[in-house]
């Protein structure tokens, strides 16, 4: 494999591209069009001209349109988990496809899916996030559904929940957005508050502890939330002021705070705390941050590059760098 250390164009991208979600071993891409390409490692995925066909381990190295998504249903959002996949319509369908161990997928079984099926079970949704082991999903009306395995928000370990449940406890909030990470979940209400639970190790739902929380869980004393990122143990909320808190494992530099320690409450990021930060998108052992200005910051593990912060940089970063995105001359249709 080849390691890309600095920011490079991808030339060879759809037109058009409005969405990118990164997986472990693969990326999707969401044109303007709704039409959703894959790259990547492909096990369950089945790109054009190959639907439902493949049984081989396969990575394709251009971005390949996938004919389900592309030909019959328009897209406006997609999700790229470890092992699963998937994608909302703009009328509100939820399509999965990938790895359907402990009902995953949300199909009513355990069986991996290599074309995208719809999940029958869910009321109009808007959002959705793929976690390690199950997948999380915000409706039109603001609720938050779950399925798959772990503490997911139905009061107990759920090992087998093959289809869409409504998580417990949120019934006086509206959710606007959802983030999974391996084995917990963030959410943000429209009204600005942030709710976390799952496994609770390493303090990565900010609550002053590392005790697994079986139903949602709000944060106390942090201000108006905007976004939430879940890396498998750290989590980034963003506020509305443009301030960046970070908590939980602090392993590799992941939380920017200038060392490798565990955080259990929210903590800002000093560092950038002089910038608007407007995005925020947590890797597994990593950070990125976008500021208002434009500006790319980077901290965490970048032993393969992720961080773009150059060859010299390929190793633990931990308070956030700039990244330098060079000018290029964008090729037009």
């Amino acid at each position: 494999k080849k390691h890309l250390p600095s920011p490079t164009l991808v030339s060879n991208l759809p037109p058009g591209v409005t969405q990118i979600s990164a997986g472990v071993n693969h990326s999707l891409m969401l044109t303007d069009t709704g039409d959703v390409y894959c790259c990547g490692y492909s096990a369950y995925a089945s790109p054009a001209g190959q639907p439902g066909e493949r049984e081989d381990d396969t990575s394709y190295h251009k971005p390949q349109p996938i004919p389900v998504l592309t030909n019959f249903v328009k897209v406006k959002l997609v999700s790229a988990g470890p092992m699963h996949s998937a994608a909302v319509t703009d009328s509100g369908q939820v399509f999965s496809w990938g790895f359907g161990r402990f009902g995953m997928l949300g199909h009513g079984t355990t069986d991996a899916s290599q074309d995208p099926k719809l999940v029958t079970d869910l009321p109009p949704v808007r959002q959705i996030s793929c976690g390690g082991l199950f997948t999380a999903a915000v409706t039109t009306a603001g609720e938050v559904w779950t399925f798959g395995t772990g503490y997911i928000g139905h009061g107990c370990r759920s090992f087998e929940q093959h289809t869409p449940l409504k998580v417990v406890g949120l019934d006086d909030v509206t959710v606007a957005g959802v983030s999974c990470g391996k084995d917990h979940l963030a959410l943000v209400t429209e009204c600005g508050a942030m709710y976390t639970f799952g496994i609770g190790r390493d303090g990565r739902l900010g609550h002053g502890s590392v005790e697994t929380e079986r139903t949602p869980r709000r944060l106390q004393g942090i201000g108006l939330v905007e976004q939430v990122s879940c890396g498998k143990a750290h989590t980034a909320a963003l506020l509305r002021s443009g301030a960046l808190l970070t908590f939980g494992s602090g392993g590799n530099g992941r939380l920017g705070h200038g060392g490798d320690e565990n955080q259990h409450t929210p903590k800002l990021v000093e560092a950038i705390a002089h910038k608007d930060c407007i995005e925020v998108s947590c890797g597994g052992l990593h950070t990125i941050v976008v500021t208002k200005d434009q500006q790319v910051f980077a901290f965490g593990d970048g032993g393969d590059g992720q961080l773009g912060l150059g060859q010299a940089n390929m190793n633990n970063v931990f308070l956030p760098e700039l990244v330098k995105i060079p000018e290029v001359a964008i090729p037009t249709a």
